[in-house]
């Protein structure tokens, strides 16, 4: 860790924030730095250059962050998975190689506590009491295909629908109480 006082985002491309709940610390992702922890009130930073070690250089492109229900920070890279962060700022669960694009793009919490994560080559859904990863693409089971294997988008509405945006397959919507995905085509034509 490193504490740095001025310019720390000067010249460098946010890309994520998040902040926990009842706290004064914002969460900052970089595409070239990494995460920063930033107190708003005091002004003080804590620049984490690497999640995995010092030796490390993977996490410096953070691309989403998110808080889940049970307060761990959810932090996704463009070309190292996702790493799992307690209060402490620790990184407690790494995914990796297991997940089938290690480029992320977004993370949201479904009502079940399942962790759906956006990635290029479409959807994990993660269960964080079993650690097994489902996966939605293009070629998935019938019915469950998204229209576009790069997804860059998710949202939980109130009645538990996830939305998905994508990369050229327009919106599509997954409803649980009946496992399918919906396909609403992209509404502009991009060839007029």
């Amino acid at each position: 860790l490193e504490v740095n006082a001025d310019g720390v985002f000067r010249d460098n491309e946010v890309s994520a924030l998040a902040v926990r709940s009842g706290s004064d610390m914002l969460y900052v992702g970089t595409r070239r730095m990494g995460l920063v922890e930033w107190n708003v009130h005091t002004g003080q930073y804590v620049i984490y250059r690497n999640l995995e070690d010092e030796k490390s250089t993977v996490a410096k492109d953070i691309r989403c962050l998110f808080y889940d229900s049970h307060g761990y920070l959810w932090v996704g890279t463009f070309d190292a998975g996702i790493y799992v962060l307690n209060e402490a700022g620790e990184v407690v669960v790494h995914y990796g190689e297991e997940l089938n694009s290690q480029c992320i793009r977004d993370i949201e919490e479904a009502p079940d506590g399942r962790i759906w994560v956006a990635t290029s080559n479409g959807i994990q859904v993660i269960d964080r009491d079993t650690k097994h990863i489902d996966f939605f693409s293009t070629d998935s089971h019938i019915g469950l295909n998204l229209a576009h294997h790069s997804v860059h988008a998710l949202f939980f509405d109130w009645g538990g629908t996830l939305w998905v945006g994508s990369y050229a397959g327009g919106v599509n919507c997954y409803n649980p109480h009946v496992n399918r995905f919906e396909n609403y085509a992209p509404l502009i034509d991009m060839n007029v």
